[in-house]
């Protein structure tokens, strides 16, 4: 290969992040598996360059030379050989090829667009010094998970349990809850905790071997918030109360395992001004 050749097609493939060595041009190409490949990312709305091989004979025999492969057309991306038509066709009908995301220097930057193995489209976005800004976000079936930067989806594990929650404000990542759970010797679900970073946040349950419901507690940010409940294990409540910024506040209740009620007690910000026994 004379060193122009070489020249060119280093150029090429360092010039552009998406380069296709190929017979024709995108707009009209000369061969079959060149026309498939060229269809193949303008389906995928990849942004790519043609190279016309036809054009050179040095650059047709050279290119090959180059990749050590005999076959035209050829896709780089950035930088790297991918394959021929054969390889991309796969590439595509598995899901490996199915992303589309725009560099500057290097960096991530512009749109981004992915889609799942079905060809449907999973999540699209923006790129943005560093950031990556999430427009919208959908299920593997199409349905809308987040609109307009703003919503949820979850996780779930093979019993249909969630494992993590993920929650999108403005297009940013707001918080992500990780979930814990814990069984008895039975099977039976013991416990379930939701954290946000380690830290408790969320609605945490424990249940007796029995399947029956023992506590229901609820966090926010490592502090105790909200109605809080106990149960014997009859089923009958036990105790419900409410806590302020991680301190008991206003009326508490306690039972028995009847359901009558044992003690009473109301507390302030923590402290207990009135206390009332039944017993």
């Amino acid at each position: 290969m004379d060193p122009q050749t070489k020249e060119l097609i280093e150029n090429s493939i360092n010039a552009n992040e998406v380069c296709l060595f190929m017979k024709g041009t995108p707009d009209a190409p000369q061969c079959g598996f060149s026309m498939a490949t060229s269809n193949i990312l303008k389906h995928l709305n990849v942004a790519f360059k043609g190279i016309n091989v036809l054009e050179d004979d040095n650059l047709r025999q050279g290119i090959k030379d180059f990749t050590n492969w005999p076959t035209i057309p050829q896709l780089y991306v950035k930088g790297e050989f991918i394959g021929g038509c054969d390889i991309i066709k796969e590439m595509y009908e598995n899901g490996e090829l199915k992303t589309k995301t725009g560099y500057q220097g290097g960096a991530k930057d512009g749109e981004y667009i992915s889609w799942f193995d079905n060809g449907k489209q999973k999540e699209e976005g923006l790129w943005d010094e560093g950031e990556f800004l999430l427009r919208n976000r959908w299920s593997k079936n199409g349905s809308i998970l987040l609109e307009n930067g703003n919503g949820s989806w979850v996780g779930r594990n093979a019993n249909g349990l969630e494992v993590w929650k993920r929650l999108y404000v403005d297009g940013i990542l707001s918080k992500e809850w990780d979930y814990e759970y814990e069984y008895h010797g039975n099977g039976q679900l013991m416990s379930s905790k939701r954290f946000n970073k380690s830290i408790n946040d969320g609605q945490f349950t424990t249940w007796y071997e029995s399947g029956e419901k023992r506590s229901e507690d609820n966090w926010e940010n490592g502090k105790k918030v909200g109605k809080w409940f106990s149960w014997h294990s009859n089923g009958q409540v036990e105790s419900e109360g409410f806590y302020i910024d991680d301190q008991k506040d206003g009326l508490w209740v306690f039972y028995d395992e009847t359901g009558a009620k044992v003690s009473e007690g109301v507390y302030a910000a923590g402290a207990l001004i009135n206390n009332n026994s039944l017993e």
